[in-house]
């Protein structure tokens, strides 16, 4: 799903389904089943999503972010190493060190205003407040709790986000990456992604926005009515607040594009049925 910021920038959420992964309950009884599948389980997932360099060398509790000299190009825009026109050691030297380039760039994270937007006022920003759970904190060793069999994987470098070497390797970009494990932290998480991705399109601020801005709009169109105004007015008003909001709200330049060529304001590969929600519910 690809989704347009408030400052219009695009960004994609995607949800991996591995075919033959057992469910969150069947994976919980399964590490606490048997050690041999446990340490399996943690093999496989530290070499899937990274939290470190990948030259070893780099990870310090104390890093900072590497400076790019005047002229030195962006990492973005230098072609990736080639495996056919290297050996396999040269290949897997100049992939690493592709890859570190990468994340210093884009994976690197700084705090932003938006790592703190939820907190309350009065509260101090810091590290251990930030929204997004980049603490600048080390942790040697993935770990498996023992009741709730939550995952918590090792964090060798204290900024660098969750990532998927490959990923990184060929498109170049941002990313940050979660596993859906086990037990009631992975039924947490699914609620959480389920609960995102069906969100309003209509932030609360820009919404609140453009109802201020209908109101003003209704008001000088149709002034405070009397005890016996007609119902068209009232219906007039209604329709003059609903076509204002709608027509302020915030749409990126790939969304205006999208509609000019005909696009519409989504594609998908796939052909879906209109659920009628409320049907469903009274049926219920």
């Amino acid at each position: 799903m690809v989704e347009a910021q408030g400052k219009g920038t695009l960004h994609a959420h995607g949800l991996i389904w591995l075919q033959g992964h057992p469910s969150p309950q069947a994976l919980r009884d399964r590490l606490a089943e048997s050690d041999e599948f446990k340490a399996m389980m943690v093999e496989w997932l530290q070499d899937t999503i990274r939290c470190e360099m990948m030259n070893s060398e780099k990870n310090n509790s104390t890093a900072t972010i590497p400076k790019r000299t005047p002229g030195e190009p962006h990492p973005g825009t230098i072609p990736a190493p080639s495996i056919t026109a290297l050996s396999a050691v040269d290949f897997e030297r100049d992939y690493m060190a592709f890859v570190d380039d990468l994340l210093s760039e884009y994976n690197w994270h700084i705090h932003q205003t938006a790592c703190w937007k939820y907190l309350k006022r009065g509260d101090a920003k810091s590290n251990e407040k930030c929204r997004m759970g980049m603490t600048g904190e080390v942790k040697p060793l993935t770990t498996i709790d023992s009741q709730s069999f939550a995952i918590s994987l090792r964090r060798l470098h204290p900024w660098i986000a969750n990532y998927n070497d490959l990923v990184v390797f060929l498109l170049k970009c941002n990313m940050d990456l979660k596993f859906i494990g086990s037990g009631e932290a992975a039924k947490a998480f699914l609620y959480y992604v389920t609960d995102y991705i069906t969100k309003p399109s209509l932030p609360v601020h820009i919404g609140l926005a453009a109802l201020a801005h209908a109101i003003g709009s209704t008001n000088t169109k149709y002034p405070p009515f009397a005890e016996t105004a007609q119902l068209d007015n009232y219906t007039g008003a209604m329709t003059t607040t609903v076509n204002t909001m709608m027509g302020y709200q915030e749409i990126s330049h790939p969304q205006v594009m999208s509609y000019l060529i005909g696009g519409g304001d989504h594609y998908t590969s796939d052909t879906f049925s209109v659920l009628w929600w409320g049907g469903v519910l009274q049926y219920v």
